[in-house]
């Protein structure tokens, strides 16, 4: 049984993961925008946005469902491995030849071509890398690709600071950031097969039915990420750059918010596919658990951009530059609470072999998505665009509770009436701050409360004596 050790354990570790990505990409840019000049800053942008759409393209969701496959059934891994390897090789080369050739048809000056072609070799470094790691989350060993991202970022963190203090040219970043993905996959590769006795091998048998069964991952990864980034291409086609600018500036802080949800789902969702498949019970009790857990911290991270909007613009892009945004920073908190509450039925709908259901609804909404902002941006602007990812995003929960609730549980089972009350109290409580009195000291008191009468009341004894005894 999953101990919530273990789950705080695999959190740490792709948090750890995820920092260190991050850290080592921000200095990477930073280094490049400090030492050469704006047009040389350009050039490489715009050569790794690219590299970023093929990333996504090169994984197609094999990633993902590596990871379900081999939790369910670990005895199997080799077989698995072998199974999706051509795949993922597939994928990979026509991001290669893919990003090759937009540099070569794009009308983009030289040096941008030349880093575009460098960096497209990275397509296949970067998604081996991340298929062994899914091995290792398979496994629930989320340590090891945790120790992959480090030597590869802080190989790559060393070699950027002696490329910017020799000032050499600024193919060389590309080259430094290729070879350190090529470092990482070296590094999954021998963990994999020194630790868990799993040797990659290339084996094409029957790859139209691997194909198949990779589809409703890979369309789901690609809707999600469309509808995910929709509305920020539309108000710069209708607004410009200085109205994109004002949205991305809420935008990205509710990204950076939803880091914390992806890596408890990163971190549950092996688990929770192992449970489907072994202990159905387990797995139900487990996914009700983890659905309290993140409406509860979704409440409180939701109900902090509506209440304070301002302030947490003001801390984190600095004074007046952003107050168009404040309007957005109240919308999306809602989208926050919303998120955070319907991502458990879409992880339970993956770890239930439900992915085409999950890919279907997400295509729905994506459509849905795209006819509403193209009505609705042309006349209400930036609060259009928010109201319409709020709708989609409301949409996506509705739909995942419907098909959750329909072949597995009761809505009973999830929105009792402690939790209804408990969430009423939290909305009235901040209400009434919001209203009257700003004082951080209250908000502290509310969120205290909230907290006490959520466990005490929205966890059932079961659910608590889980908790407390390190066993969620």
């Amino acid at each position: 049984m999953f101990a919530a050790r273990q789950f705080h354990r695999n959190s740490f570790f792709v948090f750890l993961s995820q920092i260190v990505r991050i850290g080592a990409n921000t200095l990477l840019f930073v280094g490049i925008a400090r030492w050469y000049s704006a047009e040389e800053f350009g050039q490489f942008t715009t050569a790794h946005s690219y590299l970023s759409f093929f990333f996504l393209l090169a994984d197609f969701g094999i990633d993902l469902l590596l990871v379900t496959a081999i939790a369910r059934d670990t005895n199997n891994a080799q077989t698995l491995v072998e199974k999706f390897l051509p795949l993922k090789l597939i994928f990979s080369l026509v991001g290669i030849v893919g990003m090759c050739g937009f540099a070569f048809f794009l009308d983009i000056n030289a040096t941008t071509k030349i880093l575009m072609v460098i960096l497209s070799i990275t397509v296949l470094g970067n998604s081996l890398t991340t298929y062994f790691c899914s091995v290792l989350r398979g496994y629930n060993v989320f340590h090891y690709e945790a120790y992959v991202s480090i030597v590869q970022n802080v190989i790559l963190f060393l070699i950027v600071i002696m490329i910017s203090f020799l000032h050499l040219s600024i193919l060389y970043f590309a080259c430094a950031f290729a070879l350190s993905r090529f470092i990482g996959l070296l590094h999954a590769l021998i963990l994999v097969k020194k630790k868990l006795h799993v040797v990659p091998v290339i084996v094409f048998h029957d790859i139209k039915k691997t194909i198949h069964e990779v589809l409703p991952y890979g369309i789901h990864l690609l809707f999600g990420t469309f509808f995910f980034t929709l509305d920020t291409l539309l108000i710069s086609i209708f607004y410009g750059e200085n109205y994109v600018g004002m949205y991305q500036a809420a935008f990205k802080l509710v990204t950076l918010v939803l880091v914390m949800l992806d890596v408890l789902i990163i971190a549950a969702t092996p688990t929770l596919s192992s449970l489907y498949h072994h202990d159905k019970k387990q797995w139900e009790f487990k996914s009700v658990i983890l659905f309290k857990v993140l409406l509860y911290l979704g409440c409180i991270i939701g109900l902090l951009f509506i209440v304070y909007p301002e302030e947490i613009l003001t801390i984190v892009w600095g004074s007046g530059k952003f107050y168009d945004a404040i309007p957005i920073m109240k919308i999306f908190g809602v989208i926050i609470i919303i998120r955070y509450g319907m991502e458990t039925f879409g992880t339970m709908l993956t770890t239930a072999q439900q992915q085409k259901v999950r890919m279907n609804i997400v295509i729905t909404a994506t459509i849905f998505n795209c006819i509403l902002n193209l009505i609705i941006i042309p006349y209400y602007q930036l609060q259009g665009a928010a109201i319409v990812s709020l709708l989609t995003n409301f949409l996506i929960a509705v739909l995942f509770i419907l098909m959750v609730c329909k072949t597995t549980f009761s809505l009973r089972t999830f929105f009792t009436v402690p939790l209804v009350i408990s969430f009423g109290f939290i909305v009235g409580a901040f209400f009434l701050i919001w209203k009257f009195n700003y004082q951080p000291i209250l908000v502290s008191i509310a969120i205290f409360i909230f907290s006490l009468l959520f466990f005490l009341s929205v966890f059932s004894k079961k659910e608590k004596q889980a908790i407390l005894k390190y066993r969620i």
